[in-house]
């Protein structure tokens, strides 16, 4: 949401970045006050409806039907949750959000109550809640693309490159150059710890990420079981903290044999 609101932050670019700067990826958007402004007026905008409606309106309405403050209080909290979801969110995803927003709403409510009846409190709390949720997403989703961008330029080790081309040869021609460039992107993307390689918690995210519109996505079992023998095949080369994580080449393997095997159990 935050970068279809406001784009690619930006950033000064390096001078690789520049020699290649018609990327659309690479190309500066959003100045970060115009990000900042434009938060800063949604939330004020979203703090404002939403508490006159689920912290006025609504829990007034409960109240004067059911006489009841707890039932008004857990009522508007229900319906703030059941209002954040989306039709075009997974159950997985709505039920997170819905659980989340439901204890927002019973916090806000609280706030409210807590002053005595006065809305502004709950209002300037939401606001401020939204700007630096925001402003935080926005940061760090651009930061993981600039990342992303900087990674993909660089020339892989050897020892990755002599295992890249194994697998290209194992993969025939359907594995293209363009494949391999969408696969490193799709790699870098998850590495959230920027360390190259992936944890077993960043494989988790990145497998489901790719299986999302499949029928019958891989389940966690699996994707444990697969990185646990990747993990067992290796030679005792790999060693320190990227033991119990995965290079792109071992990735590669993980994600080719899914797509190819996608009811198999195990590798």
């Amino acid at each position: 949401m935050v970068m279809t609101l406001f784009g690619r932050r930006n950033h000064e670019l390096s001078r690789t970045e520049r020699d290649i700067s018609d990327h659309p990826t690479l190309r500066p958007e959003t100045p970060m006050m115009h990000a900042l402004l434009c938060s800063t007026a949604i939330a004020v905008l979203t703090g404002l409806s939403e508490e006159i409606i689920f912290r006025g309106i609504i829990p007034s309405a409960i109240f004067q039907t059911v006489h009841s403050a707890p039932i008004a209080l857990f009522g508007q909290a229900v319906l703030f949750g059941v209002g954040h979801q989306s039709s075009a969110a997974t159950r997985g995803e709505n039920r997170v959000i819905g659980t989340l927003q439901t204890v927002s709403g019973v916090w806000y409510g609280m706030v409210y109550l807590l002053a005595g009846g006065d809305i502004l409190p709950a209002i300037i709390a939401h606001a401020l809640y939204d700007l630096h949720v925001f402003m935080e997403n926005w940061m760090q989703i651009n930061d993981q693309m600039d990342y992303t961008e900087q990674a993909v330029l660089e020339r892989l080790t050897k020892a990755d490159a002599n295992e890249v081309r194994r697998i290209k040869q194992e993969a025939g021609p359907d594995f293209s150059a363009e494949t391999l460039a969408f696969l490193r992107r799709f790699f870098y993307a998850f590495d959230h710890d920027h360390a190259g390689s992936l944890s077993k918690s960043d494989v988790q995210r990145a497998i489901s990420y790719a299986c999302l519109q499949d029928a019958e996505p891989p389940t966690e079992d699996r994707v444990n079981d697969l990185f646990e023998k990747l993990i067992a095949n290796r030679d005792e080369t790999v060693q320190g903290d990227l033991v119990r994580r995965l290079m792109l080449p071992e990735f590669l393997r993980m994600i080719l044999f899914i797509r190819e095997n996608p009811s198999k159990a195990t590798a």
